[in-house]
């Protein structure tokens, strides 16, 4: 069984990927030890082929095997949050430290996990338990000093980052986040002098983004560009390089340079979807260039991926559409048959809030094009802002029925037998269908809910429902 594992392990750093599976299969019936680091790798490879429902069952094989041994629960917790569960890792370090509040690490771990989901107050309360006991963990005191910058307390912050530079004062992390500290605050002098010092100890490209992110503060937007092409250059995650290229079309735009700033915001959408900024950008940069299809497309883009702020982006976004509506009318003067003219103009109309003009025109878009589902998904919410749950509900279960894994017509779906006070549909729906990925709908899933939430009075009942959804698909949203 050992020698199963070290061949799946070797088979992995090669990147091979034949027999690798059956290895692991053969590895988790080992020894103990054997079995809990072929479930490791085993998630770690699911996760990366996106496969959930497999990375939390080797998960829980994990913490199964951990019962009884806080350090092992405490390990696979961190695992669990990297890869994309914090949640659930925070449930489980709660019990654990009521439990044994001796088991210092956990609250470094849970500290990590509050960090991931943003909550940063909780997560400096865990970091400073941790830190009464090793006052001088350099990485606690680093990722206390980041979550001190982000709920502004910058004062505490730099005193963190002093000591770790008193430590090792080459250390890049701390260089940078000094650097960023200093940015915060308004100090850009100083902040450019700090990031300097950081790419002189380290070469990475997140120095490199910081510097063009002062850079673009100072209106500097040519060195800004220059800065952030060294920063794609040695980005390797995706959501690095998207993060970057968003940056740096931000940059081009100040410049005035709309055809490299669409093209490197094009390329952001692509590498990271579920950014709304991106898309707002790649909306204005469109209409810079009049290509009117391509800005309503993103306007929308940004509402899907982040629906809690669709008012503020319809009211940034209205100026586009409108130009877009009448870009579009004169188009259908000209050329009626103009291929999407009808599509493109109902998500202007959607964006615009004019939901009947909204109706007609993804109405007339189906007639032409019967083969797009995402019509009918697009009417269907048209419906659902109007009032028309009913044909809402019709009009998605068309699309569940030929596409079963079709997620948002699923949120869709349930939130139309929801109004319609189907609370067991409902329910029947999240537990017979559940999310086999981590889409970019995830998010929009999460806020609509809490929106509802939020805005409507609703039943207990109800409520429950809303909680299970949101517990059906918080870790898949917290992953993108």
């Amino acid at each position: 069984r050992w020698a199963a594992l070290g061949l799946a392990l070797t088979h992995r750093q090669a990147g091979v990927t034949k027999h690798l599976e059956s290895l692991l299969i053969a590895a988790t019936q080992g020894p103990l030890e054997c079995r809990r680091l072929a479930f490791e790798t085993s998630s770690r490879i699911n996760h990366e082929a996106d496969l959930i429902a497999a990375t939390d069952h080797d998960l829980h094989h994990l913490h199964r095997m951990a019962r009884g041994d806080s350090a092992k629960m405490i390990q696979a917790c961190r695992l669990r949050a990297q890869l994309g569960f914090p949640i659930r890792s925070i449930d489980i370090l709660t019990k654990l430290l009521k439990k044994s509040p001796d088991a210092t690490l956990g609250w470094l771990v849970r500290g990590e996990c509050y960090a991931a989901i943003k909550s940063y107050s909780l997560a400096c309360k865990d970091f400073t338990r941790f830190l009464n006991v090793y006052p001088d963990h350099v990485n606690a005191l680093i990722a206390r000093g980041g979550a001190l910058l982000v709920i502004q307390k910058y004062n505490l912050g730099h005193m963190d980052i002093d000591r770790v530079l008193e430590l090792q004062p080459n250390n890049f992390e701390a260089l940078l986040l000094r650097a960023k500290l200093f940015l915060a605050e308004g100090r850009l002098n100083e902040a450019l002098a700090a990031c300097q010092e950081a790419t002189n100890a380290e070469s990475l490209a997140g120095g490199f983004a910081v510097k063009a992110e002062i850079y673009h503060k100072l209106c500097n937007f040519t060195e800004s560009f220059e800065e952030y092409s060294r920063a794609i250059e040695l980005a390797r995650e995706p959501e690095e390089q998207a993060e970057y290229y968003y940056r740096r079309g931000a940059a081009l735009y100040e410049l005035q340079k709309f055809e490299p700033a669409y093209e490197d915001l094009r390329q952001s959408c692509k590498l990271r979807p579920n950014h709304s900024g991106a898309w707002v950008w790649k909306a204005a940069t469109s209409a810079r260039l009049e290509k009117w299809h391509t800005a309503i497309a993103a306007l929308q883009a940004a509402v899907d991926a982040r629906p809690s702020a669709a008012k503020q982006y319809r009211k940034l976004g209205r100026p586009v559409a409108e130009k877009a509506v009448g870009f579009f009318d004169q188009q259908e003067q000209r050329a009626p048959d103009t291929q999407n003219l009808h599509h493109y103009r109902a998500m202007a109309h959607q964006f615009l809030g004019d939901q009947e003009n909204a109706a007609k025109d993804f109405s007339t878009a189906y007639k032409k094009n019967p083969d797009d589902s995402s019509l009918l998904v697009h009417r269907a919410q048209v419906y659902a802002e109007l009032g028309h749950h009913e044909k809402a509900k019709t009009d998605l279960s068309a699309v569940i029925s030929n596409d079963p894994q079709h997620h948002l017509a699923l949120y869709c779906h349930a939130n139309s037998l929801t109004e319609l006070g189907r609370v067991r549909s409902t329910k029947r729906s999240f537990t017979t269908r559940p999310i086999r990925s981590a889409t970019v709908a995830g998010r929009a899933f999460i806020c609509r809910w809490q929106d509802t939430a939020e805005r409507s009075a609703i039943t207990r009942t109800r409520s429950n429902c809303l909680l299970a959804k949101l517990k059906c698909w918080s870790n898949a949203a917290l992953r993108i």
